[in-house]
């Protein structure tokens, strides 16, 4: 089956996926995450993206409004980067991380550990094929729950990192 029929399927699957007359939210971190969704979700998907692609996506900004679409989001797609992370972990309901790859094992890393506490779905980067994604994007948007909603509700996940670090440091013993 071509890639094209394999797309125009996977589109319909998610088409299928919505309540009727409801329109998916789609929270992607990138412009190609962002063209990506659109492309999937068609005239169903509400797709709100985070950076342009003439600015940095290391120095957005998380100001109330971005939080605000990042927890209305049916969806969250995004890169594996620590930032990305704790901020997907702290506002999103369900992600679909999708970590760059070229020099940044650390991001395949921080997904793959992500995915194995059952917080987000990952996809490497150096296995994905057009109707893999596709695939992982109509499932998750069927899938009724919310992982990381759902652990933050039941204090599972810890994002107090920098407080957490700087009480372990205080309690070191330092030698003269």
């Amino acid at each position: 089956m071509g890639t094209w029929l394999k797309f125009c399927i996977a589109g319909m699957a998610l088409i299928a996926v919505a309540p009727a007359g409801a329109a998916l939210n789609i929270f992607a971190c990138t412009p190609e995450w962002g063209s990506l969704s659109k492309e999937i979700g068609g005239d169903n998907a509400n797709v709100y993206v985070a950076t342009t692609a003439l600015q940095d996506p290391h120095r957005v900004e998380a100001r109330p409004s971005l939080i605000a679409r990042a927890r209305s989001a049916d969806l969250v797609v995004c890169t594996g980067g620590y930032n990305t992370m704790v901020e997907t972990a702290s506002f999103a309901s369900k992600a679909l991380i999708l970590p760059r790859q070229l020099h940044r094992e650390e991001q395949r890393i921080r997904a793959r550990r992500f995915q194995e506490l059952g917080l987000v779905s990952t996809l490497d980067p150096r296995d994905v094929a057009p109707e893999r994604l596709y695939a992982e994007v109509v499932r998750l948007l069927a899938d009724p729950r919310k992982p990381l909603a759902e652990a933050r509700a039941r204090g599972a996940l810890r994002l107090d990192g920098a407080q957490h670090f700087a009480e372990l440091c205080s309690r070191l013993e330092v030698a003269s």
